[in-house]
């Protein structure tokens, strides 16, 4: 895997991830205090960012113009795009609008279900937040609890592409390869 570091414009950089505002935040106040930042993860044919979504938002607030960046090709078969099982404590028994092509399952059991992917995981996001609010408390995790289907890479593209935005921390990107997480500092370029 051919992977370089660049700085890049951030307004070259196209995200696909909302974000939590507190930890641009606390990216933000790691910034000012240490000057270095780790760089994020970018498609070197789209811009699309694959990893870094919070400290590319914290330069944007920073003012900061451009970012550190590894550029890799995310079409590669080396980078796998998975999903995050979600574990509500405590336990709580669900069943939601169980109609539509996508869905929410636990243990194979139909939870949520929408015939769009992409509301199907804001749905899932807005779920995870009442139950936040509620006192619940929800672990994202590897192997086990509530399974959202995956997003194909093209699917990922196509609406950031778009202009549109999934909720905080939806992908997660798996590579086959080493990236360095060295911070950098932020004058280097």
């Amino acid at each position: 895997m051919n992977i370089s570091l660049e700085w890049v414009s951030t307004k070259d950089l196209l995200p696909h991830e909302d974000i939590i505002p507190s930890i641009v935040e606390e990216n933000v106040l790691n910034i000012k205090k240490k000057q270095k930042i780790v760089p994020i993860i970018v498609d070197t044919n789209t811009n699309l960012i694959l990893d870094g979504h919070h400290r590319y938002y914290a330069f944007i607030k920073l003012g900061i113009r451009k970012i550190p960046v590894y550029y890799v090709d995310y079409r590669s078969s080396n980078i796998i795009v998975n999903t995050w099982y979600r574990l509500i404590y405590p336990p709580l028994l669900l069943s939601l609008n169980v109609n539509g092509e996508y869905c929410v399952t636990d243990k194979g059991t139909k939870i949520l279900c929408d015939n769009s992917l992409y509301k199907l995981y804001w749905r899932q996001n807005m779920l995870e937040q009442i139950l936040i609010k509620n006192g619940y408390k929800i672990i994202k995790n590897f192997k086990e609890g509530l399974y959202i289907p995956p997003l194909e890479k093209e699917y990922v593209i196509s609406i950031a592409l778009k202009g549109l935005r999934f909720p905080p921390k939806s992908t997660r990107h798996e590579y086959k390869f080493y990236i360095a997480k060295e911070e950098i500092g932020i004058n280097e370029y």
